[in-house]
């Protein structure tokens, strides 16, 4: 899918969607950046391929009108490696690794960092699940590597326990709305058990900018704002029926 938000394409106003299996031989420049990662084999999976802003670009652009450089984005993500790289994968539930490289001019890759998470054996629990599972990290220059383990306890009720409780609180029946909305009436809580202690942040997969001042992350399907950088509250809903409330 190639995005046009400035409808500068007449033949495709705001867009058009490939079939990169069926019609990808049409459109090899468009795919050709993607080559020296998957080489013809466009097997199922998702890719991004976010263009920066050049200065040309920036002062005719309705969007933003400051251009990005390749070592702007490059700081950015240096900063994510040094800040973000280990906790980013507490709670993700099919990703176990990721890794960040940079592809010079001559083709060269360098990894600037990269980390992986792999399940220990869980322990029962009479209150819910407890797991326990290791994080290896590893970043450019060499510091900070190693690993570590996390202690994970999770609670979870079923569907329908969970929608009389919510119904019996918006006074309305939200039917089959908790899954249409992939609202999961669950929590987990994370703590290493190992290394530096930790500062709580509240996660709905990925971390939130929202600390909690307690020596766990928390992980749930909050309502947030668009931005992600913040809860919504009662006040910001549009509708009485609002997924928000």
């Amino acid at each position: 899918m190639i995005l046009d938000p400035h409808h500068r394409f007449d033949e495709h106003p705001g867009g058009m969607s490939i079939d990169v299996m069926n019609e990808g031989a049409n459109y090899r420049d468009q795919l050709e950046p993607f080559s020296d990662l998957m080489g013809d084999d466009f097997s199922p999976g998702t890719v991004f391929r976010l263009p920066l802003r050049t200065e040309k670009q920036a002062k005719a652009s309705k969007i933003k009108d400051t251009p990005t450089s390749v070592e702007q984005i490059r700081t950015l993500l240096l900063d994510f490696c040094n800040a973000e790289l280990e906790q980013v994968v507490l709670f993700l539930k099919h990703i176990t690794r990721i890794e960040i490289c940079h592809v010079d001019a001559g083709g060269h890759l360098q990894v600037i960092g990269s980390v992986s998470i792999e399940d220990v054996v869980p322990a029962p629990s009479s209150r819910g699940e407890v797991k326990f599972r290791n994080i290896t990290f590893q970043r450019e220059d060499g510091s900070n590597t190693g690993s570590r383990s996390w202690c994970y306890g999770s609670l979870a009720i079923g569907k329908d326990e969970a929608g009389k409780v919510v119904s019996e609180r918006l006074g309305y029946d939200v039917g089959d709305s908790l899954i249409a909305d992939k609202l999961l009436p669950s929590i987990e809580l994370a703590t290493p058990v190992n290394g530096e202690a930790i500062t709580g942040s509240l996660f709905t997969l990925l971390p939130l900018p929202i600390k909690t001042s307690f020596p766990v992350h928390l992980n749930a399907v909050f309502a947030l704002t668009p931005d992600r950088q913040g809860l919504k509250n009662i006040e910001e809903v549009g509708t009485i029926e609002s997924r928000e409330r």
